[in-house]
């Protein structure tokens, strides 16, 4: 595929003088590297950011991927995706993240397992990618 460069971030719509970086839409992030050479997912497409814009959805982009991670152990791609997440935590930041997570799930009166989310977050990273796709065409 060819590639050229983009005059403008894709996240804020303001040109790209400095700063650039580039950002996979989806987050690469959200396919685990077995994944990745299973199913050729190393061709993700690649819209121009700043670099400032892209890291300003670093953290959301983390709490999406394990946030919904339980929820696809079933999957096809479950088995890799729970490989990534199902590793000893190497920093505090992570182990935050995990008990935040891991107290976002709860007891109904019946017994049902249930799960909140901080939609706002969710929201954020499902509007990047939207945006990126919408970009990219």
């Amino acid at each position: 595929m060819t590639r050229r460069k983009a005059t403008l971030c894709y996240l804020c719509g303001e040109p790209i003088t400095t700063d650039r970086t580039r950002d996979h839409v989806p987050p690469q992030s959200f396919f685990p590297e077995q994944l990745r050479r299973e199913k050729n997912f190393s061709n993700l497409d690649i819209v121009d950011a700043h670099g400032r814009c892209n890291s300003a959805y670093q953290k959301d982009e983390q709490y999406f991927f394990h946030a919904l991670a339980p929820l696809a152990r079933q999957t096809q791609a479950g088995a890799a995706i729970w490989a990534t997440i199902d590793k000893p935590i190497l920093t505090p930041q992570e182990y935050a993240l995990r008990r935040k997570i891991a107290n976002e799930f709860s007891q109904d009166s019946q017994g049902r397992t249930r799960k909140t989310f901080e939609h706002e977050r969710l929201y954020r990273v499902a509007k990047k990618i939207v945006r990126g796709l919408s970009f990219l065409r």
